[in-house]
């Protein structure tokens, strides 16, 4: 199903593991523009948390181009041994759904094999910037085959959007994991 700039995939498997790329899978140098929706003026976003603070106040458009290729990229290990380990899973769907913008595919697929993880069966898709929790209720009314869904993202906004759509698709879900790596060392489980 075509939404925006990108494809909401369906699922035929019923467990899927859902990554968010940018301070979860990788840390890389990228960065983000944030211009006022009135004044005009700019600014580069180089956190997570930058971004987060400035989109909720609805006040800036973003610019997520520079995002298209990934700098000098980072492994985050804790996160990565659990992607080796959920890919092997036979009866699992991995999606890594990303912020970056929509032609970031092939540069994501490169970077996994690159640290050795097998991207032939990965889903990769760019969303700029798109609601996550959204996201993943468009992808259960095309999916009804997922029953249990496990999502790892370090960004409070997306984690509480996929709360809210916890709450949501509870009927529809056996599982709904969200799992906060906002500090890849201590997971949150929510």
């Amino acid at each position: 199903m075509k939404e925006g700039n990108f494809v909401i995939p369906t699922i035929n498997k019923p467990i899927l593991f859902i990554y968010d790329f940018d301070e979860t899978i990788a840390q890389s140098t990228g960065f983000i523009i944030a211009t006022h929706k009135e004044t005009g003026e700019e600014l580069k976003i180089t956190t997570q948390e930058e971004y987060d603070e400035l989109k909720i106040t609805d006040k800036y458009d973003f610019d997520f181009s520079n995002l298209a290729l990934i700098t000098d990229p980072t492994e985050i290990i804790p996160i990565t041994k659990q992607l080796r380990k959920d890919i092997k899973n036979p009866n699992a769907q991995i999606l890594i759904l990303t912020a970056r913008a929509g032609d970031v595919q092939d540069e994501i697929h490169l970077y996994l094999e690159s640290i050795k993880i097998d991207s032939s069966d990965v889903i990769i898709i760019g969303c700029s910037g798109c609601d996550k929790g959204e996201f993943v209720e468009r992808m259960i009314e095309h999916s009804p085959e997922i029953k249990t869904i496990v999502f790892y993202d370090d960004s409070q906004e997306n984690v509480r959007n996929l709360l809210r759509s916890k709450n949501t698709l509870s009927d529809k879900l056996e599982t709904f994991k969200i799992v906060d790596v906002s500090d890849p060392e201590n997971w949150k489980l929510l």
